[in-house]
């Protein structure tokens, strides 16, 4: 290479530059939103909510042709001590709020706390419906409880046929 030391000079430069131009890219590319992803259990569906605007949670439909037993269940992240801090788990993770209709859309269940498995000191803000239905339709609206606790946590969905 001491032969054609332009050539070297040309090639680190070249490296250089491409290296400058990559980590520009990445540094002011727009990242992907995340979004709400739901699979298909043997006994429902689980869902990674993804609420970036309160009061625009993802909604979800279902039909029942005869009474059944409906629960759906939250499981967030955040914790009791970092409710609206703006910090630690309140800078990614939702207070979840659940909203149940009817066809005609009249609110029939909503719940923003009562989940059996929040405890007071690290669970407190998780979500339960459980309700038995008769049969019809319904929309579900899974949502944050205000502008300041908007972020992801998880949904569990058991009985029914639903559409995700």
């Amino acid at each position: 290479m001491a032969r054609f030391p332009r050539l070297k000079k040309s090639c680190q430069v070249g490296s250089r530059s491409l290296l400058v131009a990559l980590l520009a890219i990445v540094w002011f590319a727009p990242s992907a939103p995340a979004e709400t992803v739901c699979e298909a259990t043997d006994d429902g569906w689980d869902c990674t909510i993804v609420v970036d605007t309160y009061n625009e949670g993802p909604q979800f439909t279902f039909v029942l042709t005869e009474e059944t037993e409906v629960t759906i269940r939250t499981y967030t992240s955040l914790t009791c001590d970092d409710w609206e801090t703006e910090t630690g788990t309140d800078l990614y993770a939702a207070d979840p709020i659940l909203y149940l209709y009817d066809d005609q859309e009249i609110l029939l269940y909503s719940d923003d706390d009562s989940a059996e498995h929040n405890d007071g000191t690290n669970f407190c803000w998780d979500a339960l419906i459980s309700q038995t239905l008769p049969a019809g339709s319904y929309v579900l609206q899974a949502d944050a409880y205000n502008e300041a606790t908007t972020g992801t946590y998880s949904l569990e969905i058991f009985g029914g046929e639903w559409t995700v």
